[in-house]
C-alpha cells in the first residue's frame, strides 16, 4: 500500500530520446581495425540487437555507402559522413550527435528516433524516408 501511494504521489518523469541531457557511452575500441567499416546486422531487427557494437565514433566515412544496411542502434557521433549514402538503410535509435552528414543521402531509409543533435545536415536528402 505504501509503495502504491509513493508511486501515485510522486511520479517520476521518463525522458524520451532527444530529451536526455547526457549519455554514457562505452570507450572507443581503437584496436578494432574493422570499426570504421559499414556492416549490416545479420539479426534483421530494428532494435539495435547485434553481435558486435556498431561504433563509428571519430571515423571518416566520407562518400562511403551503407545502402540497404541495418545500422539500428549504431553509435555515429563525432564522425564524418559527408556525401555518404544511407539509401534504404535502417538507422532506428542511432546516436548520431555532433557529426557531419553534409550532402548525405537518406532516401527511402528508416531514420526513426535518431539523435542528430549538433550534427551538420546541410544538403542531406531525406526523400521518402521515415523520420520520427
Amino acid at each position: 500500500a505504501c509503495l502504491g501511494a509513493a508511486i501515485t504521489a510522486a511520479p517520476l518523469a521518463c525522458l524520451a530520446d532527444g530529451q536526455t541531457d547526457k549519455f554514457k557511452l562505452p570507450p572507443i575500441n581503437f584496436k578494432d581495425t574493422t570499426r570504421c567499416v559499414f556492416k549490416s546486422s545479420a539479426m534483421g531487427q530494428a532494435n539495435g540487437a547485434r553481435d558486435t557494437l556498431a561504433d563509428f565514433r571519430q571515423c571518416s566515412m566520407n562518400g562511403k555507402s551503407a545502402d540497404g544496411f541495418d545500422l539500428a542502434g549504431a553509435i555515429m557521433s563525432e564522425a564524418d559522413f559527408t556525401s555518404a549514402s544511407f539509401r534504404e538503410t535502417v538507422m532506428s535509435k542511432a546516436y548520431a550527435r555532433d557529426s557531419k552528414f553534409t550532402n548525405a543521402d537518406f532516401s527511402n531509409g528508416v531514420v526513426d528516433r535518431v539523435s542528430f543533435d549538433g550534427s551538420d545536415l546541410r544538403g542531406a536528402i531525406f526523400a521518402n524516408a521515415v523520420i520520427t
